[in-house]
């Protein structure tokens, strides 16, 4: 996202809809991110890292990260 951009909730408020959806099909959600500061992110809404591999270019890390499929009622955190 641009800078000018962040701040907003805007990034946090689609991570959420997502995982609305994938709670309400009983599906797990994944994502990879190779920016550090994204781990911190993704994490508070329950993600956790299952991998981590160095990237093609050699230059970076790429995490991979997960939440468990869960009961559609189940919360998503706010925070």
């Amino acid at each position: 996202m641009a800078p000018g951009a962040q701040g907003r909730g805007l990034g946090r408020a689609l991570v959420r809809h997502g995982l609305q959806r994938a709670r309400a099909d009983g599906c797990p959600a994944f994502l990879e991110t190779g920016t550090p500061r994204n781990v911190p992110f993704y994490e508070s809404f329950g993600f956790r890292v299952v991998g981590e591999q160095q990237a093609p270019d050699g230059g970076h890390v790429i995490w991979f990260m997960q939440t468990p499929p869960a009961p559609s009622s189940a919360a998503i955190p706010a925070s």
